[in-house]
C-alpha cells in the first residue's frame, strides 16, 4: 500500500501541502453560547460523561490526556494505555464514551460488528484498511453508566485531510485511495458480511504516516493547558484533534464509524446520507452490499471534485426531497427504464417495526416514507417531470479533471458504480481492479 503512495507522488513533480501545528492552548473567556457538545440536538449535560484530562479509566487501565471531538450521543479522547512495560514506548488509544441515555442494544450492536472484523481473515488486504475495536470497558458516573470502546488513534477525517493539498488531491493519489476504499469494503462485504450504510468522507479516517507524529502530538497535548467552559452542571472542553503538519505522504484511508453497520446479506430500512442515498433505498426495493457501492461512487465524486454530484434534493423549505433527487438522478444518469420499474414493482417491502418520517408519521414502506411512487409502474415514466433539471451526463460534469484520459477512466469508473440497477453494479473486488485505478499504466 506503501509502495502505491510512493509510487504516486513520484508522479507528481511538486504537491503543496497546508501546514497546521498544534496550538497551545489558554482558557476559555466566559461565552453565553452553545459550546462543543452543547450544540447537539436535545443536549443534555447530566447524559454526557464528564470526563477531565488527567483522569485514569478502565480500572487504571488508561489515562485520559485531551479530547479530540464530540459527537450528538459521545466525546471522543486522546489517552495513553499504561499498561505496558517499562522498556516499551508508550503506547495511546482513542476512546468514545457514549451517553448514559443511549441504546444499550445499539453500541452493544456495534460492539460485536467491530469485534467481527477484528477477527476475519487478515489476509485480505483491506483488513488494515478498516478500523477494529482494541477494546472496550464500561464507566461509572454520578449520572449514569456509559459503555466505551477504545480504538487506535488515527488522522483527521478524510474530508479535513484533503484540504492540506492545495488544489485539491492529485489523481495519482485519488487513484490510489479510490483502489484502497474499494479494497476495504470488499472485505468488509466478503470476509464480513458487514454493510456500511453510511460511508462519508467524514466516516473514513487518515492513519499517521509515521508513529513518531502521533506520539509527539501526545507529549504536546499532555502539557498544553486545554481550554474549557464551566457551567452549573458540567465542564465542557474544547477539542484538539490537530496531530500537526504532515511528514510524509503515506497516510492511508481507513473505513470506520459502525454505528449504522448492518450484518446481514439484505435490508430494507432507511439508510444512508442524504445526497449518497442509492434509488433502490428511496424505491423499496429493498437493498443489499451493492447499496454501498453506490454510496461509495457519490463519495468519491466529492472527493474528486469537491462537491456532491447531486445537490438539488431538498425542497424550498429545506427538506430532503427525494422526488427532487430522483429527478437529478434522470437528468444525469437518464431514465431507469419501464422494464427495470416494472420488475421492482413486486419487491415492495414492508417495514417492522414502522419508521417515524420528517413530519412525525409512522411508516411502514418506503413509498409512504418518502411520499411515493415515484414512477408509473406500466409505463415506467418519472411521475415528476417539471422537476428533471436540464440533461448533464457524468462526461459533461466530470470538467473538473482537465486530461481527457483521466477523465474518460473516472468517469467509466464512477458510472460502473451509480447504476439504477443494483444487480449491474460490479462488486467493490471487481471495481477495486479498475484498468484506470492501475498506476503501472500511467
Amino acid at each position: 500500500m506503501l509502495c502505491c503512495l510512493k509510487r504516486a507522488t513520484a508522479l507528481l513533480p511538486c504537491v503543496g501541502i497546508g501546514k497546521r501545528t498544534v496550538a497551545t492552548l489558554t482558557r476559555l473567556p466566559h461565552i453565553d453560547r452553545p459550546f462543543e457538545e452543547e450544540r447537539a440536538p436535545d443536549y443534555h449535560p447530566k447524559h454526557f460523561c464528564q470526563i477531565n484530562p488527567g483522569d485514569v479509566v478502565a480500572d487504571g487501565r488508561y489515562s485520559v490526556i485531551s479530547k479530540l471531538g464530540w459527537g450528538c450521543s459521545s466525546t471522543v479522547w486522546l489517552a495513553e494505555d499504561l499498561h505496558r512495560r517499562f522498556w516499551q514506548s508508550p503506547q495511546y488509544v482513542s476512546i468514545k464514551f457514549n451517553n448514559c441515555d443511549v441504546d444499550r442494544e445499539s453500541i452493544e450492536q456495534e460492539m460485536a460488528l467491530q469485534e467481527g472484523v477484528s477477527t476475519a481473515d487478515r489476509a485480505h488486504r483491506g483488513f488494515e484498511l478498516v478500523r477494529r475495536i482494541k477494546d472496550s470497558f464500561v464507566h461509572v458516573s454520578a449520572d449514569g453508566t456509559h459503555l466505551c470502546l477504545v480504538h487506535e488513534p488515527l488522522r483527521e477525517t478524510l474530508e479535513v485531510y484533503r484540504r492540506r493539498f492545495i488544489g485539491g488531491i492529485p489523481i495519482p493519489i485519488f487513484k490510489v485511495y479510490s483502489k484502497l476504499l474499494l479494497t476495504a469494503l470488499d472485505f468488509l462485504h466478503s470476509e464480513c458480511n458487514i454493510i456500511h450504510t453510511d460511508l462519508k468522507l467524514d466516516n473514513i479516517l487518515m492513519r499517521f504516516e509515521d508513529t513518531s507524529v502521533l506520539g509527539d502530538a501526545a507529549r504536546q497535548l499532555q502539557h498544553s493547558e486545554m481550554m474549557f467552559k464551566d457551567d452549573p452542571v458540567r465542564r465542557v472542553y474544547q477539542s484538539c484533534s490537530d496531530f500537526g503538519p504532515l511528514r510524509a505522504y503515506t497516510s492511508v484511508p481507513t473505513i470506520a464509524d459502525f454505528g449504522l453497520a448492518v450484518h446481514a446479506s439484505a435490508g430494507a430500512h432507511p439508510i444512508q446520507p442524504n445526497a449518497y442515498r442509492a434509488p433502490e433505498v428511496l424505491l423499496g426495493w429493498g437493498w443489499s452490499s451493492s447499496a454501498d457501492i453506490w454510496n461509495l461512487g457519490n463519495v468519491l465524486w466529492n472527493l474528486a471534485s469537491g462537491v456532491d454530484l447531486f445537490t438539488r434534493i431538498f425542497s424550498p423549505r429545506g427538506n430532503y426531497d427525494a422526488e427532487r433527487h430522483l429527478a437529478q438522478m434522470s437528468s444525469t444518469l437518464g431514465p431507469p427504464g419501464a422494464t427495470l420499474i416494472r420488475q421492482q414493482s413486486h419487491n415492495g417491502w414492508k417495514w417492522s417495526p414502522a419508521v417515524e418520517n420528517d413530519d412525525g408519521e409512522l411508516c411502514d414502506d418506503a413509498s409512504s416514507y418518502y411520499k411515493g411512487p415515484h414512477f408509473s409502474y406500466e409505463t415506467g415514466d418519472f411521475l415528476h417531470p417539471q422537476l428533471v433539471p436540464l440533461p448533464q451526463s457524468l462526461q459533461d460534469l466530470a470538467c473538473f479533471i482537465m486530461d481527457a484520459k483521466d477523465r474518460a477512466g473516472f468517469v467509466d469508473l464512477i458510472g460502473k458504480m451509480l447504476t439504477w440497477d443494483p444487480e449491474e453494479r460490479p462488486g467493490a473486488a471487481e471495481l477495486a481492479s479498475h484498468p484506470w485505478l492501475d498506476l503501472s499504466a500511467s
